[in-house]
């Protein structure tokens, strides 16, 4: 992986920390810690927005009639 700057499972030049997590790479900022999420969380946590948003619509509707 040297071709990708990636040593010591790190790679400066993203400024990123790699670590093996289940089947998964997981990549971390090495300035903040922060985990980057990958897809399927993305998209987890978007639809519990997306239920939560709708169900505040349906609740506002509720309250003007």
């Amino acid at each position: 992986m040297r071709e990708f700057g990636i040593t010591d499972g790190r790679s400066e030049p993203l400024g990123l920390q790699l670590e093996v997590e289940d089947k998964l790479i997981r990549f971390y900022r090495e300035d903040t810690g922060a985990k980057l999420v990958i897809y399927d969380e993305l998209r987890e946590v978007l639809n519990q927005e997306i239920g939560a948003r709708q169900e505040a619509e349906k609740r506002a509707e509720e309250l003007e009639f």
